[in-house]
């Protein structure tokens, strides 16, 4: 009879169900999405061991036969677990009642000829709307409903559009990079949605695998060791693109494993989760995005505060002299006290410990024209919670060049993000000093220095009470002079 049960499950597991997927990849559109500045945690003892986002997760959802994986991964997963979070709800049955809907996501960007759902779509589109339009609830389009009518007369609420989304990886980034960054997003409490090549294996922790783990269990024999495990290697071929959600990773896990939530219902994998080695991850997560909502205004605690320190070359301290400078400007000053000639190599650090937009402009007394040190090309100037920002780069410099005079290092921490390009045309549009075309031009979007606490020992800031503006300015001199003939 054993031998019979288990023939039986053998045969069931062979005949696994095929699940429909639906995310369309896109190279260049993925390209074309600000990616994360590469980063340095702050933390003494680098990354935690795991991150664990799944009591902020809904109920498992099965997308069924449609191709509507990025609605749920993106609308039902990553904006419900970013709204749970936000709130503190873990329940399963309040943070049910947050969720958002995947038809509507899914109905709003998809191909008007697609009707029946089955075409699939992009996450980059997607996390789009959600920025500049968001999403309803799914009480208000329950899932599945492929009626674009029905979510073309909806109306999202503003509070349920993200603030902001980035990816965190490049198409052929080393495979430690790619492990990283998915791991200081999920360390920063956020959900991180992938776009994986699959391969038919994936198949293999459907119902009937549950099953035959089951199965197992009721005989005594252990299966722990790789219980909801994907190991897409035990297929040779590959298969379309999914787009799932990360919810958390684990160092000790497998060696080393994220988890993630997918869209094929609680009777799959574990639970409706599966975790994936880091080493798999590298190869099949194409594409990775992360989505911030609008950083918290605190009442009681730092809002935010931020650090900045500067390595000259050939000095012993990683932090020249100062000496903060106040005056009638709205922008505080930090002189640096030492003369430095031209080509001096020189980097930025910045920390912060809540996320903040991040811009750096660089001027010099000589020249009345402002010089855009960060962001640059395709980089987003959003940076995460507790994080340290090296610039240009860990293995490059910046240089002093062949101007002498005063040189103008600003440094805006921003609530929202600046059109600094916009900024920048402006400022040099204007006649009179730096600072006074600055203020002219960011005028009541800066934050007022007297509710701005700026350090004296270290140059920084924190801000302990509600304010007006957005910006917290934060300005450096150094003399630059010439260099001296041999």
């Amino acid at each position: 009879m054993k031998h019979f049960s288990l023939t039986l499950i053998l045969c069931l597991l062979n005949a696994a169900t095929l699940h429909a997927q639906g995310l369309n990849f896109n190279d260049s559109a993925y390209h074309q999405v600000p990616r994360k500045k590469s980063v340095v945690v702050i933390s003494p003892d680098g990354l935690p061991p795991k991150a664990d986002l799944s009591m902020y997760v809904p109920t498992v959802i099965d997308q069924g036969k449609l191709g509507t994986c990025v609605g749920v991964s993106t609308g039902y997963y990553m904006r419900t677990i970013l709204e749970a979070r936000h709130l503190g709800i873990t329940d399963r049955d309040s943070v049910d009642a947050l969720r958002f809907s995947p038809s509507f996501l899914y109905n709003s960007i998809k191909d008007p000829l697609d009707k029946n759902c089955k075409r699939g779509t992009e996450v980059a589109a997607a996390l789009e709307f959600l920025k500049n339009k968001g999403v309803v609830r799914l009480a208000q389009q329950p899932y599945p409903d492929c009626s674009q009518t029905r979510s073309a007369a909806l109306q999202p609420e503003a509070g349920s559009r993200i603030m902001d989304y980035i990816r965190l990886f490049g198409l052929n980034d080393r495979q430690e990079d790619v492990i990283i960054s998915t791991k200081k997003a999920l360390a920063e409490g956020t959900p991180v949605v992938i776009a994986i090549q699959t391969t038919p294996s994936l198949d293999d922790l459907g119902f009937w695998y549950k099953l035959w783990i089951r199965f197992l269990r009721f005989f005594g024999i252990d299966t722990d060791d790789e219980f909801g495990l994907w190991n897409p290697a035990k297929s040779k071929k590959l298969r379309g693109g999914h787009a799932v959600c990360v919810v958390g990773y684990d160092d000790a896990k497998f060696g080393g494993a994220f988890h993630v939530v997918n869209s094929r219902g609680e009777n799959w994998g574990d639970d409706g989760f599966f975790w994936i080695r880091y080493a798999d991850y590298s190869k099949h997560a194409k594409y990775a995005f992360q989505a911030y909502l609008p950083a918290e205004q605190y009442t009681t605690a730092a809002l935010r505060s931020g650090e900045i320190i500067i390595e000259l070359a050939g000095l012993r301290s990683t932090q020249p002299r100062f000496t903060p400078l106040h005056s009638d400007s709205s922008l505080i000053t930090y002189a640096l006290l030492d003369p430095q000639p031209t080509d001096t190599e020189f980097k930025f650090k910045i920390n912060v410990d809540t996320q903040t937009y991040l811009y750096v402009l660089g001027a010099n007394s000589s020249q009345r024209t402002v010089d855009k040190l960060f962001p640059l090309d395709s980089i987003s100037p959003m940076i995460g919670a507790d994080t340290k920002v090296i610039l240009p780069s860990e293995e490059q410099v910046y240089a002093l060049d062949a101007t002498t005079g005063t040189e103008n290092w600003l440094f805006l921490f921003s609530d929202r993000e600046i059109n600094i390009d916009s900024c920048m045309t402006e400022i040099n549009a204007r006649q009179g000093p730096f600072t006074q075309r600055v203020q002219d031009v960011l005028s009541d979007r800066l934050i007022k220095k007297e509710q701005v606490d700026y350090q004296t020992r270290k140059m920084g800031f924190a801000l302990r009470e509600k304010h007006e503006g957005l910006i917290v300015p934060l300005l450096v001199t150094l003399k630059h002079v010439k260099k001296r003939s041999m």
